[in-house]
């Protein structure tokens, strides 16, 4: 049995088909980057902080919301504070809330520290956001 040039040409482009399918989803798998994080962090790349509500905290040591505004927030995000002492605290995973690619929710305590405070929004691959300050009275 003979095959014509035809069926012949369609195995061939079908075979170049799948070699490409197959590499393409090699190396999605292979990116280092999530999925998650593919879907939300857009052209830009790092995640941005743009607002906090509400802007001003009290110097307390009871938990207080704070709601995080902007845009490339993964769903498994961390926050890193700064004190105004220049100490560096991390988020607490059980405290903080993904609600949308650009909200995030947390329960703050300054632990009665007052003065002048940031927070950053970290993803896991290591893209961090713009510093934005807040202030605890």
């Amino acid at each position: 049995m003979t095959v014509g040039p035809l069926r012949l040409e369609r195995a061939r482009l079908w075979s170049a088909y799948l070699l490409l399918a197959s590499v393409m989803a090699l190396m999605a798998c292979s990116s280092g980057t999530s999925a998650d994080e593919e879907n939300f962090m857009g052209a830009g790349g790092a995640p941005s902080v743009t607002s906090i509500a509400p802007t001003s905290y009290v110097a307390s040591t009871n938990l207080q919301t704070m709601t995080i505004n902007g845009s490339g927030f993964p769903s498994n995000a961390t926050l890193t504070f700064a004190s105004p002492h220049g100490g560096a605290i991390q988020s607490t995973a059980s405290r903080l809330i993904y609600i949308s690619s650009t909200q995030l929710s947390y329960k703050f305590n300054s632990g009665g520290d007052a003065g002048d405070w940031s927070v950053v929004v970290h993803t896991p691959s290591g893209l961090t956001s713009n510093p934005f300050s807040f202030t605890v009275r």
